[in-house]
């Protein structure tokens, strides 16, 4: 990344398996300046959270492994990859996207995912608690590279407790023209 951000992140387990997220962000504002945020999970009441912009009040709770920079999609502007334990059947990979202004206010989701038929502000992925999905960031060729998710049979389609990853296809983003 461009040193400008550190993220403090974690989760807290229940008993019913689900889970809630924890994190601060320490954003350098000046040579000497440094602001922290707290955000607060809010994954639990988001309709839709793949549409919405959010902020730190209002944050689609993860546990982030990764944060990508690339200027092409903006100065101020990070890619986040984050792991969310979901409930007892399932489990999310997240791709998200946060942006810092000059003055330390952060935004999170941001119209730069293209997909097949529409632009997102931020890409879920469900997957079976039993399945291991990948999704990483592959620096050399800049690319978001991650498992194809298919249901083990096709008249299970949409019942992401079984869902898992195509063995023999993957899926990528790229930034072309601010997109991923």
């Amino acid at each position: 990344s461009n040193d400008k951000i550190k993220i403090y992140n974690w989760a807290l387990p229940f008993e019913d398996e689900t889970y809630q997220y924890f994190a601060f962000v320490q954003i350098k504002i000046d040579k000497d300046e440094y602001k922290i945020v707290e955000l607060i999970d809010k994954s639990s009441d988001l309709k839709k959270p793949e549409f919405q912009t959010l902020t730190d009040k209002t944050w689609y709770g993860a546990l982030y492994y990764a944060i990508i920079f690339d200027k092409k999609l903006g100065n101020d502007t990070y890619t986040l990859l984050g792991w969310d334990g979901d409930y007892n059947l399932t489990n999310k990979k997240i791709i998200d996207v946060m942006t810092v202004s000059k003055s330390g206010a952060i935004k999170f989701g941001s119209s730069v995912f293209k997909m097949e038929k529409k632009i997102q502000k931020r890409v879920i992925f469900t997957y079976s608690e039993t399945a291991v999905m990948s999704l990483k960031y592959d620096a050399k060729q800049q690319l978001i590279v991650f498992d194809y998710l298919v249901p083990t049979s096709s008249n299970l389609e949409g019942v992401f407790e079984y869902y898992g990853p195509a063995l023999n296809r993957f899926d990528g983003f790229v930034v072309n023209k601010n997109k991923w």
